[in-house]
């Protein structure tokens, strides 16, 4: 190493500091000043020199000390959380200490980060299947057989609209409609009041004001949000008409319809559509389901025959548009409604005007298949032909809404289940 000088001259002398040895020196200023004869210095002079020579030495020493302060590593001083080499102003390169494995710091994981549920995976399809995964059982295609020769709808019973609702809703389709009329018809059944309060008073409709009255609660969610409850307390009606051998079965389909309605609402905000027509859409396009579920359940109490769900997936989906015309026309169900339900398995055609719907019914078939369907595929559902016709492939509020809503789900389900 380097002796390193801190020096001070002054006209006669130079005083210099030597830091290896701290030691204090002086020289004379010149070459020429050697030769001479030194005159003895006065009194005044020694003291002044003294005094130099004392106050530069105590300077030199907090120099000294300032440097080995500087010099040596700081203990308090925080570990680097990194390793490799960092870039700092001039010309200095730093080299970071990389932690210990296991040392409880707060530097991110080096572990890639596991991919959403939705990514695509290899050999994902990339529209619904058009055909049942298994054979059925002989057992199976027998119950199959039956609920074909009720197509045409003799000997069936097929399920009424809650009273109210048969009432009400011929009167939401009017031109001339009196929401105060429809609100004393709502008022007069206690459930149907608490759930159309319920619904004014929600995050989507509520406003500064807490509504407390039928009347106020049916002005502000409006018609189309009526149908859909009272549409809704039908649904729910028909599903659970009472405890029977196909209670389970039962209760799958009513997650279902609550789990679809959810995704096309959000399909339809994605898309641009009505949300409100979107919920309903989901929550009744397989409201055929529950005649399947009430001829079955006729024939399981007859026959004591054991039906597995899997079974009972594969005679639902067989037969349920057929059986939700039948329904569809019982109830007057609107005309686009109506053709939604009796067909909502294949892709639109050219110029259909409901094509926008009926490729948001594939794609949250296929979304349910993935996440509450007991029968799991795995679909693409970035580049599935659904997504890709509806402009949301590429769209990153699709993607982080796909991520959201296995969460959004579970608490619909929770709710529908207080």
């Amino acid at each position: 190493m380097k002796p390193q000088f801190f020096a001070y001259r002054s006209n006669a002398t130079q005083l210099a500091f030597h830091k290896p040895t701290g030691t204090l020196t002086r020289s004379i200023a010149n070459q020429a000043d050697r030769s001479e004869k030194i005159r003895p210095p006065s009194i005044a002079e020694s003291v002044a020199e003294i005094t130099l020579q004392v106050g530069m030495e105590m300077t030199m020493g907090l120099w000294s000390w300032l440097f080995d302060q500087i010099s040596k590593p700081s203990a308090s001083a925080p570990r680097e959380r990194a390793a490799g080499n960092v870039q700092v102003k001039g010309s200095a390169i730093a080299t970071l200490e990389a932690p210990a494995v296991g040392s409880q710091g707060d530097e991110p994981s080096n572990e890639p980060a596991s991919p959403p549920w939705w990514s695509p995976k290899a050999g994902a399809l990339l529209s619904p299947l058009d055909a049942p995964t298994r054979q059925p059982a002989a057992e199976t295609k027998f119950l199959e057989n039956i609920l074909v020769s009720h197509f045409d709808g003799h000997d069936v019973s097929i399920p009424s609209l809650h009273n109210v609702a048969e009432r009400v809703l011929p009167k939401l389709g009017s031109k001339k409609c009196n929401l105060s009329e429809v609100a004393r018809e709502i008022a007069d059944d206690q459930v149907l009041s608490a759930v159309v309060l319920r619904t004014a008073n929600s995050p989507m409709y509520r406003g500064v004001v807490k509504i407390t009255s039928v009347q106020a609660a049916v002005t502000r969610i409006g018609i189309q949000a009526l149908r859909t409850i009272l549409l809704h307390q039908s649904l729910r009606k028909a599903v659970f008409p009472k405890q029977s051998a196909s209670s389970q079965f039962a209760k799958v389909l009513w997650r279902k319809s609550l789990a679809d309605a959810h995704v096309m609402q959000g399909l339809s905000k994605l898309v641009g559509m009505d949300e409100e027509e979107g919920h309903l859409i989901g929550l009744m396009h397989d409201i055929g389901s529950v005649m399947v579920l009430r001829i079955l359940n006729d024939n399981i109490k007859t026959s004591h025959t054991a039906l597995d769900l899997g079974s009972f997936e594969y005679l639902r989906r067989q037969t349920h548009q057929e059986f939700g015309e039948l329904i569809a026309n019982a109830w007057l169900l609107p005309p686009e409604l109506t053709s939604l339900i009796t067909d909502h398995h294949r892709f639109p055609e050219t110029g259909d005007p409901l094509a926008r719907f009926r490729l948001m019914l594939l794609l949250a078939e296929m979304i349910g298949s993935m996440l509450y369907l007991n029968e799991k595929q795995d679909y693409d559902l970035i580049h599935g032909r659904p997504a890709v016709n509806l402009g949301l492939a590429n769209l990153s509020a699709y993607h982080n809404w796909l991520s959201e809503l296995p969460a959004e789900i579970d608490q619909v389900l929770k709710e529908s289940a207080a």
